[in-house]
C-alpha cells in the first residue's frame, strides 16, 4: 500500500511558518532559514515541498487571496434579500472584521512588497478587481435604473473607504473616525439613487 503524500500537509505547515516570520520579522527579513527554523524543519525540506523563497510568497498570496475570496463569498450569503447596500456597508465597516493582528502585518507587507513581486501585484489586483466587480453588483441590484460605470465607480469609492478606514484600525481612533467612515459609504452609495 503506497504512503499518503505529505505534500499538502508539509506546505500549509510552511505557509504557516511564512505568515508567523511575515507577521513577527517583515517581508524581506522571512530568508528560507527563518522560515525552515520557524516550520522546525530542514531548508531542503522547504525547496523540496514548495521550492525556493519566491515560490513561498505565489504560495502565499494565493493562500491570502483565497481566503479573501472565501471571506467575499461569506459577505454576499449574509446579505438580506432587500436593502442590501446598507447591510453590506454594515458589514464593511463593522467595529471588528475578523482579521487579527498578524493577518494585518501579512497583509500590510504583501501589499507594501507589490512593487518589487509581480506576482503580488498581479494576485491583489485580479483579487481587487473581483472584490469592486462584487459590490458594484450588489449595488446595481438595489439601484437598478443606474447605470453599471455607476455602481462600478460607487464600488470602488466604497472598496477605497474600507481599506482605508481598515488601514488605520491600528491606530485605535476614537469610534467617530470609523462613524464617519460608514457615513461617507452611506453617502456616496445614495448618490445612485439620484443617478
Amino acid at each position: 500500500m503506497a504512503r499518503p503524500s505529505l505534500k499538502k500537509e508539509r506546505t500549509e505547515e510552511i505557509l504557516d511558518a511564512f505568515e508567523r516570520c511575515v507577521a513577527r520579522l517583515g517581508l524581506e527579513a522571512s530568508s528560507l532559514e527563518a522560515i525552515a527554523e520557524e516550520a522546525g524543519m530542514k531548508r531542503s525540506i522547504l525547496r523540496h515541498f514548495i521550492g525556493n523563497r519566491d515560490a513561498i510568497i505565489a504560495a502565499m498570496i494565493g493562500r491570502i487571496t483565497d481566503r479573501y475570496r472565501q471571506e467575499t463569498r461569506l459577505l454576499l450569503a449574509a446579505l438580506p434579500k432587500t436593502n442590501k447596500t446598507d447591510a453590506l456597508i454594515d458589514m464593511l465597516f463593522a467595529q471588528d472584521n475578523g482579521e487579527s493582528a498578524d493577518e494585518r502585518a501579512v497583509a500590510e507587507a504583501l501589499l507594501g512588497a507589490a512593487g518589487r513581486y509581480p506576482v503580488i501585484r498581479e494576485c491583489f489586483s485580479v483579487w481587487i478587481t473581483e472584490f469592486v466587480d462584487v459590490i458594484a453588483r450588489v449595488l446595481a441590484e438595489d439601484n437598478p435604473h443606474a447605470g453599471q460605470g455607476d455602481c462600478w465607480t460607487v464600488a470602488y469609492g466604497l472598496v477605497g473607504l474600507y481599506f482605508t478606514n481598515d488601514a488605520m484600525v491600528p491606530l485605535a481612533l476614537p469610534q467617530r473616525f470609523s462613524h464617519a467612515a460608514r457615513a461617507s459609504a452611506r453617502r456616496l452609495a445614495a448618490t445612485l439613487i439620484t443617478a
